[in-house]
């Protein structure tokens, strides 16, 4: 089927998308119980991640199995495609983001006073951008979905999850790292460049 002169998506495009995202977590594989050892300076924010996090996935694919043939749920065939490269812009700066980082990526907050705080690529603009490209990747999924619930139901808990962590995150750098990272914080956007 064709809309305005481009064909509709296949129905396995969300698992593609989502296969996408899976591989993107590859950095976090190796070392992964090291990247997961319980800090204090976490303050549990990595368990909201995870409840929130699993109820995003849970929620968004539900809404695309609902959204199947129902018309008023569907974006037209253009949205769905751009999902694609949407998909593929997030991953690649989320992954851009922890190749950075490398071994100071973590999964809980943890935070070491001989570290040093990372200005450089990504993290020039943004002291965020791990979290903007998870976002950014679940919305590509969502729009891959070829409905508008998915994406609304895969970003909205993920970013809760990232609003309530990014203030405790930064709270700890800048109490372990002092001046350095203060001034960093002075000169960059939290997420979104220009926005926040």
């Amino acid at each position: 089927m064709e809309v305005m002169g481009m064909s509709s998506p296949p129905g396995y495009l969300p698992l593609v998308m989502g296969g996408v995202l899976f591989l993107g977590e590859a950095p976090t594989w190796p070392g992964y119980k090291q990247r997961i050892q319980p800090s204090q300076e976490d303050a549990g924010t990595l368990q909201v991640n995870n409840l929130l996090g699993w109820s995003a996935l849970v929620a968004g694919a539900g809404a695309a199995l609902l959204a199947r043939g129902r018309p008023t749920l569907s974006l037209p065939a253009w949205v769905t495609w751009a999902g694609v490269p949407v998909t593929l812009l997030g991953t690649a700066l989320r992954v851009w983001a922890m190749r950075t980082l490398g071994e100071l990526f973590t999964l809980t907050l943890q935070v070491r006073p001989e570290q040093p705080v990372i200005q450089h690529g990504p993290y020039r603009l943004v002291r965020h951008p791990s979290y903007a490209g998870g976002e950014l990747a679940l919305l590509g999924l969502g729009l891959s979905c070829g409905n508008w619930l998915s994406p609304l139901l895969f970003v909205v808990p993920w970013l809760a999850a990232h609003l309530h962590r990014m203030p405790i995150e930064e709270a700890a750098l800048e109490r372990v790292l002092g001046a350095p990272y203060r001034e960093y914080s002075s000169h960059t956007w939290r997420l979104l460049p220009f926005l926040y």
